[in-house]
């Protein structure tokens, strides 16, 4: 997840929400794993409510198959 960030970039986006929840412009430090995990579509649109959820395919009907972190 996030994988176009270096770490001295998540390190400066941390850093500046710290300062925001500092400055009280913030009412809750957030952190950046923490926002990408939100954000992440695909575990959003995985959900049985979601309006795209009829766009993906069927799940796995084999289970022997390696695990590739979601059941499509």
């Amino acid at each position: 997840m996030g994988g176009f960030l270096s770490a001295a970039l998540i390190d400066k986006i941390n850093a500046f929400f710290k300062r925001l929840k500092r400055f009280w412009y913030i009412s809750t430090c957030y952190t950046v794993s923490e926002l990408i995990v939100s954000c992440d579509l695909f575990t959003k649109a995985t959900r049985y409510v979601h309006c795209v959820r009829h766009l993906l395919p069927a799940t796995r009907p084999v289970d022997h198959l390696r695990l590739r972190g979601h059941p499509f």
